[in-house]
């Protein structure tokens, strides 16, 4: 009962005080203290302030949101009058995320990063209506000294009044202080409240002097008048009052004098407020009864009275001030005639603000010095008990490892007689521990010794002995612990698969002691990038694996462009400079999968993905290669089938000569229509069958079915031209190429030389001397041979004079755009001038326009191929179409 009761009791007491503080702020807010022609003082901020210090940022959002609702809806403020509870705001945020516990010097930061920066795009918008550039410097200085004022009154409440011990009195905390805290206090409370006050006081004082002399003024004017008034005839003032023109001019004139020698503008009217003369042409839209009904009159005297706009937003009251008057209205100056002065304030409002800006000024300075002087004393006496402390703080744990304590100087006495009585208890302490140390040695040495016994056979289980990285099985162990480790966190794991492009070539060519040592190298690269976040391992052979605890998948991807930097210069072994490059695929926890082996496979599969697409490439999973996989799977199944259904076609596209615009070969394209996919592209179903071998079959079907066409041709009486066959380089490594080619020719009966082998430059990648062999033996039979896409691949021209080939087929990408760049049409005029030099034919393919086919006229190209002609089709219409046909 008695901890129900305590429970109540507190709720009250938190009642009560937020009750206390967010009427006391509602109060600030529609109350703020005015100064003088719109400058005003709101001690809003701070209730704001200690609402968020005793009752959290969510309170003092809500609390500023209900006043703030109340200010537009029953006091008519601004909806965008926000930049206190930005403030305050700024202060919370900064309190709760970054520590920072500093209200003044928030408060300060925020007006000028911010609140400063704010108020003059404002102004530039004209959000603070129709004011001057010294209006708004008073205004920006006014509202920074507001801030931090508040936000010192404010930190001073919380620092000195235990407001959670009024919340809590039972478990009551006495408040801790810290000295510099109070003398840099004391000292801006000291500069701060004085200055308001003389602000406050001279605005007051100077606004009643001012109203004052305007009276003054204003009486001399008026009997000026009404002196001048009476010189006049009475002929003269009833033509006056009929409107005479002579006598309207020659008092126009008079008014405009009077008007000139003050602050003031001047209207004389009649009894229907007609105006008879004024010194300004807009004069009748400001007499008092135009004023009365738009604006609010104050009285001042009997006949001086202050009117302000009433349509301004009243917490902009600067614009409001500076459209405002004083006005003056006098009855009688002569019969059927009365007189309003008009004094705008905003020339007595300049005044006041340039005396403002100066005490700015020097308020500025004297806050500096404040400062200066909390730094001394901050400096020599604050600083040197802050030296001791850090020194005694674990000093027996500093006196037991042997750190050096660095024991402070002071010219105070009491503070070096604490120093002294400190040094002398370390001496003991220090004493006692070297007893005790030459035990703990012996306890030591054989401590590790059974250490290093567990590390040794550590290291043989989980690390690689070549390279000193961890193992596979220490990244499975260390993988299933960071996804078991707590599967609500917001983090990525990423998985990065990598492999070295051509190890194996490195290793057959330059041997394993290189490829040893290269492993090596590249670890010790790899290692670079550990850190408590990032984890490298080894797998076995080239492949390395890195596990990365990310924020997000960008870091990732800064870490896989970090790898792939890595190998971006060469490794030099033994004086030998190696460029060798890695492929990177990556796979993300919890994104791409939740357990070990799917993360793996995911990984090892994006890896394959980034090889395809080229060296040094990183690349992630996607669900695409899932549905690449399964397409790869379908297709690889589907080409062993394919074979035994006779799924494939042959499509053939002409190759003309360029002199005579005939027919002079044809290429065979092999095509494959899948029973449920329909027509594969080539560029898909072949990379599958070279990958899986079936390109082997595949060749050698389409070879026989190219050469039996091309004999059924002749047979029905065409013109006898070659046929071309294009051929896996898979073929030269595999020794069963020439009588693959004998069948084919015996199972046709064709002549050999209408027969022509197209390969690849991917052929001279290895064993050339073994792959130019073979080469001069297809040529001794009879048939030619053609290099096909030259100049995308391996070969260069210095190694066309070694080539036993008959026809080099210039890569389309040397064709396209050919008639109008001047580089790509000066090599291939070379290239062709070498080839014809060497005695080879040259084909030009991709031709598709006809300036492109003029050009290669010109140069004496030999033969062309492309769309401008036919794109690959089927055996009839080709037949029927292009045999005989001229280009």
């Amino acid at each position: 009962m008695s901890t129900e009761s305590s429970y109540l009791s507190k709720r009250v007491r938190m009642t009560i005080l937020y009750t206390i503080l967010f009427l006391l702020g509602l109060f600030s807010r529609m109350s703020p203290v005015e100064f003088v022609y719109g400058i005003s003082f709101s001690f809003y901020s701070i209730f704001l302030l200690l609402l968020f210090r005793t009752f959290g940022i969510r309170w003092m959002i809500i609390s500023a949101s209900i006043i703030h609702l109340i200010a537009v809806f029953f006091y008519g403020d601004s909806i965008w009058n926000l930049i206190t509870i930005a403030e305050v705001l700024f202060i919370g945020l900064f309190i709760v995320y970054k520590k920072m516990n500093n209200m003044v010097l928030l408060a300060g930061a925020f007006w000028i990063v911010l609140g400063i920066p704010v108020s003059i795009g404002l102004y530039y918008f004209d959000f603070f209506g129709d004011i001057s550039n010294t209006q708004l410097y008073v205004l920006l200085c006014m509202s920074l000294t507001n801030g931090v004022f508040n936000a010192l009154i404010a930190d001073m409440l919380v620092t000195y009044i235990p407001f959670n011990n009024l919340l809590n009195p039972r478990e009551s905390k006495r408040n801790v202080f810290y000295f510099h805290q109070i003398i840099s206090s004391m000292l801006m409370a000291v500069i701060f409240i004085p200055f308001l006050l003389n602000m406050a006081y001279t605005s007051w004082n100077t606004q009643e002097k001012t109203e004052i002399e305007i009276q003054q003024q204003a009486e001399n004017q008026i009997s000026t008048i009404r002196r001048e008034l009476e010189g006049w005839s009475h002929d003269e003032l009833n033509k006056l009052m009929l409107f005479g023109t002579v006598q309207i001019g020659q008092l126009q004139d008079r008014v405009s004098y009077f008007a000139s020698q003050n602050k003031s503008e001047i209207a004389i009217t009649n009894n229907n407020n007609t105006v008879l003369a004024a010194s300004a042409s807009d004069i009748q839209q400001r007499l008092p009864l135009d004023i009365r009904q738009h604006e609010i009159e104050v009285a001042v005297t009997n006949n001086l009275s202050l009117f302000l706009s009433e349509e301004k937003a009243q917490n902009y009251s600067l614009a409001r001030w500076s459209e405002g008057n004083y006005v003056y209205f006098e009855e009688g100056i002569h019969p059927s005639m009365q007189a309003t002065l008009i004094f705008p304030i905003i020339a007595y409002q300049g005044d006041m603000f340039i005396y403002f800006l100066e005490q700015f000024r020097l308020l500025l300075f004297f806050l500096v010095s404040a400062l200066v002087l909390s730094f001394i004393i901050k400096r020599f006496l604050v600083n040197t008990l802050n030296q001791l402390t850090n020194s005694t703080t674990g000093l027996p744990m500093k006196l037991q490892t042997n750190q050096k304590v660095e024991w402070p100087e002071s010219s105070l006495e009491e503070i070096n007689k604490l120093t002294i009585n400190f040094k002398h208890m370390s001496k003991q302490l220090n004493q006692l521990f070297q007893n005790g140390e030459l035990m703990n040695q012996k306890l030591k040495a054989q401590t590790n010794i059974l250490q290093k016994s567990e590390e040794k056979l550590f290291e043989f289980a989980y690390y690689d002995s070549l390279t000193g990285l961890p193992n596979r099985q220490y990244f499975q162990n260390t993988l299933r612990q960071l996804i078991n480790k707590d599967k609500s966190i917001d983090d990525v794991i990423g998985v990065l698969f990598m492999d070295l492009n051509q190890f194996k070539q490195i290793n057959d060519t330059l041997g394993h002691v290189v490829g040893d040592e290269l492993l090596r190298l590249v670890a010790k690269k790899l290692n670079l990038l550990q850190d408590d976040y990032t984890r490298v391992f080894r797998l076995g052979g080239d492949e390395f694996v890195v596990i990365f605890q990310a924020k997000n998948k960008e870091e990732v991807i800064k870490l896989g462009d970090e790898i792939i930097s890595i190998f971006s210069d060469p490794i030099n072994i033994n004086g030998l400079s190696l460029y060798v490059t890695t492929s990177v695929g990556v796979s993300l926890y919890p994104t791409d999968g939740n357990d070990l082996d799917t993360l793996v496979k995911y990984a090892d599969m994006a890896m394959y993905s980034a090889k395809e697409k080229g060296r040094n490439y990183i690349q992630f999973f996607d669900e695409f290669m899932k549905e690449e996989l399964s397409l790869r799977m379908t297709l690889n199944h589907g080409l062993q089938e394919a074979l035994l259904d006779e799924q494939f076609e042959l499509y053939f596209q002409p190759k003309m000569k360029t002199s005579t615009g005939k027919l002079s070969s044809i290429e065979a394209l092999i095509r494959w229509k899948h029973p449920e996919l329909g027509y594969v592209s080539p560029a898909v179903f072949i990379p599958v069958a070279e990958e899986t071998g079936l390109i082997l079959g595949m060749d050698e079907w389409g070879l026989k079915t190219a050469c039996l066409q091309n004999k059924k041709w002749q047979d029905l009486g065409a013109e006898k031209v070659p046929i071309a066959v294009n051929l896996s380089a898979k073929h030269f490594y595999h020794g069963q190429l020439i009588e693959m080619i004998k069948r084919a020719l015996e199972l046709s009966n064709l002549d050999p030389q209408y027969l022509q082998i197209e390969i690849t430059e991917s052929v001279f990648m290895k064993n050339l001397g073994e792959v130019i062999g073979i080469m001069e033996r297809i040529r001794n039979m009879g048939v030619s041979i053609s290099i096909d896409d030259f100049g995308s691949g391996y070969s260069s021209l210095s190694q066309l004079v070694n080539l036993p080939i008959n026809e080099m087929k210039l890569d389309m990408e040397f064709i396209r755009g050919i008639d109008v760049n001047k580089k790509k049409a000066s090599m291939v005029k070379l290239i062709v001038q070498l080839a014809h030099s060497l005695g080879l034919n040259v084909v030009a393919e991709g031709i598709e326009t006809m300036e492109e086919l003029e050009y290669l006229q010109q140069i004496h190209c030999d033969e062309v191929q492309g769309y401008l002609f036919s794109k690959p089709i089927p055996h009839d219409e080709l037949y029927n179409k292009f045999y005989r046909i001229e280009v």
